[in-house]
Formats: structure tokens, sequence, C-alpha cells
């Protein structure tokens, strides 16, 4: 699979619809990649068992998409998040589905700029984007960016992290979404 987005927008919020459209018919367009709604999906909660490296290493104990997700991740070339931010990193969604992606990491750690890090479970891994919905000020964008998406994606063994920033009650969200994913996918 090229590209994987997981959309983890609350469905109850009414700019949902307008993203989830502009997903659809971009894949669509594209010929390729895959939409998951995150809201729409059965995935529960990391319960912080550590069976994913212990009982059964590279998934999840809990039999859920959780587990399909986490898959599709290392099978895709490139991921695109899309996500509110919440107190300047991602929205509790998207964190479920984060923490859910431990499986493809080992439990063992390297030191890289000294940094520890998670070790890789797999050859590759896909590049990370993210599109953030947010109305939030300069500075809480920056720490999203800065802090919350990189050290995400160092430790997913991403080489690449992109951030788009858009507003939720911009009239050209669509046209910013539509532009920004012909680039991506």
């Amino acid at each position: 699979m090229a590209v994987l987005v997981l959309n983890s927008i609350n469905k109850d919020v009414d700019y949902y619809k307008r993203i989830k459209d502009v997903v659809t018919e971009e894949l669509e367009l594209s010929g390729s990649g895959k939409l998951v709604n995150v809201e729409e999906s059965n995935i529960g909660n990391c319960v912080g068992c550590f069976g994913c490296w212990i009982k059964t290493p590279g998934e999840c104990v809990l039999q859920d998409e959780g587990n399909i997700i986490a898959k599709e991740v290392i099978e895709a070339k490139k991921v695109i998040l899309i996500t509110e931010i919440s107190f300047g990193s991602y929205s509790s969604i998207t964190k479920k589905v984060i923490d859910r992606l431990m499986p493809n990491v080992t439990p063992l750690f390297k030191l890289i700029n000294k940094e520890t890090q998670y070790k890789k479970r797999y050859e590759n891994y896909p590049e990370m984007v993210v599109i953030a919905v947010s109305d939030e000020d300069e500075p809480e964008k920056e720490l999203f960016k800065n802090i919350v998406s990189k050290k995400n994606a160092v430790n997913f063994n991403s080489k690449e992290t992109k951030v788009k920033f858009i507003s939720p009650n911009s009239i050209y969200l669509e046209n910013e979404l539509f532009k920004f994913l012909k680039e991506e996918i």
C-alpha cells in the first residue's frame, strides 16, 4: 500500500464530513491508498501490559482493528495522520492509535543524538505526515510540530515528518486539504 490515511478527527464535529469527503475523493483520484476513519473503527485502548513485546511479539494481545492498523502502517510507504490538537498534543483519539503502534517497535533501546529511542522491529518504516486541524496560536503549533510530531516520528523510525496546519473554521479548508493531499498522495 502506498499511503495509509488515519483520520482521527472526532466524528461529532461539523468539519469531520468535510475532511472525510476530501480525503476519500483524493484517494479515489490517485488510485492508491486507504482511509481509516478511526472513530468508526473498533480499536481499544492500550492497557500497557507489554504483551505486544513479551507474549505475542509484534502483535497486540487485544484482538481488534488496532492490530490490522499496526500491520498496515508497516506495509505503507507513507502514513498521514489527521488529528486535532489538544493541549499542544495529539487528540486522545490519535493518541490511542499511536499507543497501539507499539508492537511495531521492540522493547530494546538505542541511543540516537543523545536520546533514547526504540530499536526497529522491521526493516522498513513509512514516512510520517501529520495534518493538524487547529486554530491554536503559533506557540502551540510550534510545540506540537517540534516536540510531539518529531519525537513520535523518531520513535517510529520515520525518516521524515511533515506537519500541515489547517484551520477547522476556514472556508478554504477543503481547498487547502485537497492541495496538500495532492502533493502527498
